[in-house]
């Protein structure tokens, strides 16, 4: 879960430093730009919840996170067939990859996060 909770800020912030590229580049606003710094939001503060055991249960958002990553693998080939430009090509691999190994990760790693985040909650009050 720590793998995920770190894939998970990764993406967040490799998703607004490319809001910030777009915007030094000086590429028209799009609509779909609100999305991306939304989304690189949540995954920040999602990985770091994560990272620190204050998660809730992450079922449904390891099947969002793998959602996400399949539009991004075919977005990325979808612009490519479009434009025929390889970065966006690059792009969908990155950000599909970037989300899909996380995603099953949580999935995978569910169960025993729970555990684990039910065992410190127990300990908590003993230690004060």
């Amino acid at each position: 879960m720590l793998l995920t909770g770190a894939l998970w800020i990764l993406a967040g912030a490799a998703y607004l430093a490319l809001f910030g590229l777009l915007r030094l580049l000086d590429i028209p606003f799009q609509s779909s730009d609100v999305w991306m710094v939304i989304c690189g939001a949540f995954f920040v503060k999602d990985g770091m919840q994560l990272m620190r055991g204050k998660f809730r249960d992450p079922s449904w958002d390891g099947v969002l996170t793998i959602v996400i990553g399949v539009i991004s693998f075919g977005h990325g080939w979808y612009q490519f067939a479009e434009t025929g430009s390889a970065m966006s090509l690059v792009f969908g691999i990155f950000f599909g990859c970037l989300l899909l190994v996380p995603g099953i990760l949580v999935l995978v790693g569910r169960k025993q996060y729970l555990v684990w985040k039910a065992e410190q909650e127990c300990e908590l009050p003993g230690a004060l």
